[in-house]
């Protein structure tokens, strides 16, 4: 219909009349009537669900809170990389996890695991002990200094976490934590089902 009204117009009017510039009005005017209807149609395709849109967010929020990590890591220990300090993290807020497990929480490839942990114990910050059930099996603790490191890192944790808060009052972090866990909760029980 579009197409018809401009053809209809050339007929009327002719190309050359004296109606030119009302005819390449006309035809702009269609193709920007066009170009919006192809920007909207795009739009509505690229809209994102809500529930994608929050996953987006989430991993926009945690990229920021991780680059803040790297970036200051070099106030807690000189030496430290950011795997390093994850697994010393993980292995603080869950004495006697695994290598098995840190690889599963971790997404670090099994050889690349191996060789953080040789270093880490080779620091003096990390140690291993056999596990009570399975003798195969080796468990993970802090030392003394990995313990004082852990402590580090978990108060600069708590420093960027709350300056990447800082606009949100604490009623709001506490509700947005709660539908977290349960968000989380539902989505495992989901996977296990």
């Amino acid at each position: 219909p579009e197409g018809m009204a401009y053809t209809l117009h050339n007929r009327r009017f002719g190309v050359g009349s004296r109606h030119g510039s009302q005819n390449k009005l006309l035809k702009s005017t269609i193709l920007s009537n066009k170009h919006v209807d192809l920007v909207n149609l795009l739009n509505s395709i690229m809209k994102l669900s809500l529930s994608v849109e929050i996953f987006d967010s989430l991993q926009d929020l945690m990229r920021l809170f991780r680059s803040r990590m790297r970036q200051s890591l070099e106030t807690v220990h000189p030496e430290l990389t950011f795997n390093e300090a994850r697994i010393l993290l993980r292995t603080g807020l869950q004495p006697g996890v695994t290598q098995k497990d840190l690889v599963e929480h971790s997404r670090i490839d099994k050889a690349q695991m191996a060789r953080i942990l040789a270093h880490l114990q080779e620091k003096g910050w990390l140690q291993r002990s056999p596990s009570a059930t399975d003798k195969r099996v080796r468990c993970l603790s802090l030392s003394a200094a990995g313990t004082q490191l852990f402590t580090q890192l978990r108060a600069l944790q708590e420093q960027i976490a709350t300056e990447l808060l800082q606009g949100c009052a604490q009623e709001t972090q506490a509700e947005l934590h709660a539908l977290l866990l349960q968000t989380r909760d539902s989505a495992n029980q989901a996977a296990e089902a």
